[in-house]
């Protein structure tokens, strides 16, 4: 192999290892889930179907509730939760891969049971994040979006930064 296709190669398997579930995993089969427990995560729950009365920021007391009450149940720190129309952004570290694990599981069934609709679109999407600039970005992100859904600041369109690999 030339150096170029050994280079293709280790992005795509490093994006392979630090992400999992929302458009990445459609029509794909199954791998296990990524889950680091000494750095943050960015996970979002997306829903198609959240739209009008079953949309989240209507709910948006009763869904901070219940992911206060999982993270303190299954040991996962919040750092950030930013509650759209429909879609749920987080910023968070989990201490073991067990009690991660289960809060996805519980927090998406009780979000759903409140919704009463056939509610995810995908499995959540989960991403692992390097301390530093990598967290601040991610933090800043899940802010942006939480003052776009209050009507703060324009929604900006944005770009997928994902590149296209085809094998």
């Amino acid at each position: 192999m030339s150096m170029k296709q050994l280079k293709l190669l280790e992005k795509f398997n490093k994006r392979e290892t630090t992400e999992h579930g929302g458009d990445l995993s459609q029509g794909k089969r199954k791998t296990a889930r990524p889950i680091a427990v000494k750095r943050a995560m960015h996970v979002v729950f997306r829903s198609d179907n959240a739209k009008g009365s079953t949309s989240f920021t209507r709910k948006n007391q009763p869904i901070r509730s219940i992911l206060q009450k999982e993270s303190k149940r299954f040991y996962v720190n919040l750092y950030k939760v930013a509650i759209c129309g429909n879609h749920i952004h987080m910023c968070v570290k989990a201490k073991t891969k067990e009690g991660f694990k289960n809060f996805l599981r519980a927090t998406s069934g009780q979000i759903a049971k409140l919704s009463k609709i056939k509610l995810w679109s995908t499995i959540p999407y989960t991403r692992i994040i390097d301390w530093g600039k990598a967290f601040k970005q991610v933090i800043q992100y899940v802010h942006k979006n939480e003052l776009e859904t209050l009507g703060l600041i324009a929604y900006t369109p944005r770009k997928r930064k994902r590149p296209q690999v085809n094998f």
